[in-house]
């Protein structure tokens, strides 16, 4: 199930990201790289197809003009990472176990948490912040967020 859905979420973010050739050509070489990776059950192998497709996410945000759509990208390319960390690491782990539901539950739970976060990140782009330099709501969101991380012990 977890390989199923990093191909799946590999396969958007390089969709989402063609928007050149070097960008199509970048996400599906990182698509190619992560079936390798797969196959072998290779994390390190794994992670240069996560790079791949954030290249390619991150020339198409420089070429692109429609920042959600390079946003949706990179959520795909994240979750397209993290689906293939746990397909390699249950696979090593648990060889031949049934872990559907383990996979199931791992699938839509990281999907509805980098998918809110997502959410997050393009309301907070598109909120008009009027005299307030970029960088200043950027800093108070890092102090929000160390603030939390800060009080959550």
């Amino acid at each position: 199930m977890s390989t199923v859905a990093a191909l799946a979420a590999a396969t958007v973010a390089t969709l989402l990201a063609s928007v050149s050739t070097l960008t199509t050509v970048l996400g599906f070489a990182g698509i190619a790289v992560l079936v390798a990776g797969l196959w072998r059950c290779s994390r390190p192998v794994v992670t240069v197809a996560a790079l791949c497709l954030l290249g390619a996410t991150l020339l198409a945000g420089g070429v692109s003009t429609r920042p959600g759509l390079t946003l949706l990208a990179g959520v795909a390319t994240l979750l397209s990472w993290t689906f293939a960390q746990t397909a390699v690491d249950l696979d090593h782990a648990l060889g031949e176990s049934p872990t559907g539901r383990l996979e199931r539950t791992h699938v839509a739970g990281t999907t509805a948490l980098v998918g809110g976060c997502g959410v997050v990140t393009y309301a907070l782009y598109t909120i008009e912040w009027g005299q307030l330099p970029p960088l200043a709501v950027a800093a108070l969101l890092v102090g929000a967020v160390s603030l939390v991380g800060a009080l959550w012990d």
